[in-house]
């Protein structure tokens, strides 16, 4: 009987298994489809994306191009590893971070909405001037409570220091990104062994992360991206170390989990993909129950650390004593992600519909209400268009909304002594993107085209599973709420892991074809 029983169970787990695959390969090819030919067509009236210079299926054509030319380039020279990048990316990491305290030296993010509300915050607590004016927004965002802290103490660490408070803020999140590119490089190198793939992760991670503009704009996004790179780079170290190594590493990856969704609660969804990945490998029996248990003991005392003492110890540090009947709760962004104008994206009406509400029973009422009305008057065809311009909106830019957020993107600073190979860098010309912004985009086409051709294993104990219910929990939730280009930069790290794993598995699959016609390109890629 118990054989019986432990046979459905592990075939319930593979037929599961397969169901993930296949609703991650859905999801991934519909982006990639959207996103290269439907860019200009699905364009959203808020303009929260640029204008490139190439047409999108360019982009395309030359990110397949190059997947197609590295992945030749690895099966004709042997890359079967050496861990030279243990030694030289911690120095190469040191000169990025020279050059983004150059960035932010001399590209200042003049940010006239959240980043510039809660840093002025902060420099009047830390001054003891009038905090009245910063009430209403703390009343209406306590997510933010936990970056409202921080930037008091590195505010006050800068003054001591006789520092810049709005550069050293920016500079802490910068090291933050920087050594989260660093570690995700690390973590892929532990699961895949080979130099080349590392290399090319770490340079994707650091061009798009490191060296983006939103480095010099001290905000969740920068503080968020260790946390996140840490989390999936402890999951690859979990899935390739034994017990008693794997229980602390998983203790570590939830509880960090945690701390960043002080910053954002999307985070937690890589909570959620972990243990749903957890159980299915039980129930295929390639799992094992203690990990099961190690992850809900993990939950229980992050959530209690985090929310039962954390959490109301910074609002204690908080100088000014918001109102929780005010509080935005996510019935707000419910209703923001629905909206038919904006396509999901944020919407000064909605605020100011729940801001008018001062009761907070029938705030959220109200919001829930609008949503679901909003939700019901689409009928299939308008509800495609709206889901679509939204996937796009969110994964159609490689720069994360650089130029596209907030009140818009900064004029070019002519007070300060900007070198012109900065401003050519980072600043747009008539809503075009700069080479480095095409850079941006191209190398995102690349890590899209790569989540699309994921590869699932023979074998079903798959640590890719784990990304890929990421990557479907990250994807639903934003198109369930609120949603912006931005958004994605804290979780660039998953899509990088991706990209290392895909080109693995391409490379491997591609030598398997080549050998078994008896062609051999080089030594040989090895196995997983």
């Amino acid at each position: 009987m118990r054989d019986t029983i432990d046979m459905g169970l592990a075939r319930l787990g593979v037929y599961l298994t397969y169901t993930v695959y296949a609703i991650y390969s859905v999801i991934a090819v519909m982006i990639l489809f959207l996103v290269s030919f439907g860019y200009s067509s699905l364009e959203n009236p808020y303009g929260l994306r640029p204008k490139y210079a190439l047409p999108m299926p360019v982009f395309f054509v030359v990110a397949l191009l190059f997947v197609v030319l590295l992945t030749y380039a690895l099966l004709k020279y042997s890359c079967k590893g050496g861990n030279s990048y243990c030694y030289v990316l911690p120095l190469l990491s040191v000169a990025v971070l020279v050059f983004q305290n150059a960035v932010i030296r001399y590209t200042p993010y003049v940010a006239n909405w959240d980043p510039d509300t809660i840093f002025n915050y902060a420099v009047a607590a830390v001054r003891g001037g009038d905090l009245g004016a910063f009430q209403p927004y703390f009343d209406m965002f306590p997510n933010n409570y936990g970056l409202a802290v921080l930037m008091q103490f590195l505010v006050r660490v800068s003054f001591v220091l006789k520092l810049d408070p709005a550069m050293f803020t920016a500079s802490v999140g910068a090291l933050g990104v920087n050594l989260g590119c660093l570690i995700l490089a690390l973590g892929i190198g532990s699961a895949i062994g080979k130099a080349c793939i590392v290399y090319a992760s770490w340079i994707i991670a650091t061009i798009l992360g490191s060296l983006s503009f939103w480095i010099g704009t001290p905000y969740t996004d920068t503080f968020l991206f260790p946390f996140v790179a840490t989390v999936i780079s402890l999951y690859l170290i979990y899935r390739n170390s034994a017990a008693p190594i794997t229980y602390i590493v998983l203790v570590v990856m939830v509880f960090s989990a945690f701390v960043g969704s002080l910053f954002k609660p999307t985070v937690l969804v890589l909570v959620v993909a972990l243990v749903i990945d957890c159980i299915l490998r039980y129930a295929r029996r390639e799992g094992v129950l203690k990990d099961i248990l190690c992850i809900f003991l993990s939950i229980l005392v992050s959530a209690t650390l985090i929310y039962g003492v954390a959490s109301p110890l910074l609002k204690k540090h908080l100088h000014v004593n918001p109102n929780p009947e005010m509080a935005f709760s996510y019935h707000h962004y419910l209703m923001m992600g629905a909206n038919p104008q904006s396509y999901g994206a944020f919407n000064l009406n909605d605020v100011k519909i729940s801001a008018g509400i001062p009761d907070k029973t029938d705030r959220q009422a109200k919001d829930l209400d609008v949503a679901l009305r909003r939700l019901q008057a689409m009928n299939a065809d308008s509800a495609i268009h709206f889901y679509a311009v939204k996937l796009v909106t969110t994964y159609g830019d490689g720069t994360f909304g650089i130029g596209h957020e907030g009140k818009g993107f900064p004029e070019v600073p002519s007070e300060r002594n900007l070198p012109n190979s900065l401003k050519k860098l980072y600043y747009m010309e008539n809503n075009t993107p700069s080479v480095f912004g095409s850079l941006q985009q191209l190398l995102w086409m690349i890590l899209l085209l790569c989540a699309a051709l994921l590869l699932p294993r023979k074998n079903t104990d798959d640590y890719a599973v784990f990304l890929r219910l990421s990557f479907i929990g990250l994807t639903c939730f934003l198109m369930l709420f609120e949603t912006r280009a931005r958004y994605l930069y804290s979780f660039l790290p998953i899509f990088v892991v991706i990209f290392a794993v895909s080109l693995d598995r391409i490379v491997l699959q591609m030598n398997a074809v080549l050998v078994k016609r008896g062609i051999v390109l080089s030594g040989g890629m090895g196995d997983e």
